[in-house]
């Protein structure tokens, strides 16, 4: 029973980690962009952030510093 209990109470908080994953690290993101000093570098990274967690101010941060708007490759090749 104690067992069954842990058990719940760790899947419980991995669940509200994976929740709070993208947000906290867009918070990240967001302490360390320096708004007048953008590079390729922190363009590509932008992409990478939305590409691998499907993080919505990587989303924007993309639109202001591009001309363009990544779109998901629904084939689900990466290259």
């Amino acid at each position: 029973m104690v067992s069954e209990t842990a058990s719940l109470a760790y899947a419980r908080l991995y669940s509200d980690l994976a929740e709070a994953f993208v947000p906290l690290t867009d918070v990240l993101r967001a302490m360390r962009t320096d708004k007048q000093n953008n590079t390729l570098y922190d363009v590509l990274l932008a992409a990478e952030h939305w590409e691998d967690t499907g993080s919505r101010a990587a989303f924007e941060e993309l639109a202001r510093l591009t001309d363009g708007l990544p779109i998901r490759d629904s084939s689900g090749r990466r290259h």
